[in-house]
């Protein structure tokens, strides 16, 4: 959420229009094109994987938090 409060920030100060802003906003993906490593989700497989870079102790709590609130058939 920090990275997106702040390209929005940029994309303003640099002159783009909150119609462009919007569309970046829309087009962007959590997968390996658009955030390798970050929060990054694969659907190829019977299974979905995450992949996350978990800087520290308080990042790795909240990934487990958002894994935690995602719907799911199977087991995690």
């Amino acid at each position: 959420m920090w990275n997106a409060l702040f390209a929005v920030a940029i994309a303003h100060a640099i002159g783009a229009s909150l119609d462009q802003i919007r569309a970046g906003l829309r087009s962007f993906k959590p997968d390996l094109a658009d955030s390798q490593g970050r929060f990054s989700i694969i659907d190829r497989h019977p299974f979905r994987i995450i992949l996350d870079y978990g800087a520290g102790r308080e990042a790795i709590g909240e990934l487990a938090n958002a894994v935690r609130r995602m719907p799911v058939a199977g087991r995690k």
